[in-house]
């Protein structure tokens, strides 16, 4: 992929928004493969992280909660394309944060780093959303292979229950999207 890391970021944000812009109605509530959570909790996930990112990266962090309901009152897709375009804006106002080595919640990454790990976190939920409401999870080949190592070196660095469950085998001929999920733990 040519395209900055923002805007691969952005480019899975906006395929996850396409996602969310087809649960129907009645699908908020069904069970997603992210054990205990519904398609309304994955979103609420996707939202706060987003929000990790244009917060902490704009300096505001600090003692910010992010495991709250940010659904709260609100439509799930408006909620989220909100938060994504406000995580995007920060890298926009400042391009030299993807090249910095900033304070996370978890620790210090550089900028380009963030990018590629919520990029990464929201095609999977979106790839999540997608199969628990019955789409298409045959995501954005490239930007699922471009995905794979970062997502392997993460996932190993975090594979816990609850976070990364154990690397799943994808069928044969599964989709890049399919097998991206399936490293991360999911059954596909």
């Amino acid at each position: 992929m040519d395209d900055t890391v923002v805007d691969q970021m952005e480019h899975s944000f906006a395929l996850a928004t396409a996602v969310l812009e087809g649960v129907q109605p009645d699908q908020w509530s069904a069970p997603t493969p992210c054990e205990g959570w519904t398609v309304r909790d994955v979103v609420n996930h996707m939202v706060g992280g987003a929000k990790i990112v244009s917060i902490e990266l704009s300096g505001h962090g600090g003692d910010v909660n992010y495991h709250v309901n940010h659904l709260r009152g609100r439509e799930p897709v408006d909620a989220y394309r909100e938060a994504a375009a406000d995580a995007v804006a920060v890298f926009r106002a400042d391009p030299g944060l993807v090249d910095r080595t900033l304070p996370m919640p978890w620790g210090p990454e550089t900028g380009a780093t963030v990018a590629t790990m919520f990029m990464g976190d929201h095609f999977a939920h979106a790839w999540d959303v997608a199969r628990a409401t019955g789409q298409s999870t045959d995501l954005d080949a490239q930007l699922a292979e471009h995905l794979m190592p970062f997502a392997r070196d993460y996932a190993d660095r975090f594979r816990e229950p609850g976070m990364f469950d154990e690397e799943q085998v994808a069928p044969p001929g599964a989709s890049a999207a399919d097998r991206l999920a399936a490293l991360l733990g999911r059954h596909v």
